[in-house]
């Protein structure tokens, strides 16, 4: 069974970290069957860690 990224597990990870796991998440989404387990799973982990890199390089506007 494969792990779920969740939120409070990638803003423990540097952001150098974060892209070495957006890379494998890649990776691994494109090898397995489509529609299975594993590949919710790769998805979900892929969006996840878009979000946390979003999240600290995208500058967010101040009043």
């Amino acid at each position: 069974m494969t792990e779920i990224f969740t939120r409070a597990a990638l803003a423990q990870q540097t952001l150098a970290e974060l892209h070495v796991l957006f890379r494998q998440a890649q990776a691994q989404l494109a090898s397995c069957e489509l529609g299975s387990h594993e590949h919710f799973a790769h998805a979900a982990n892929l969006q996840n860690v878009r979000r946390e890199i979003a999240i600290r390089t995208i500058p967010t506007p101040r009043p």
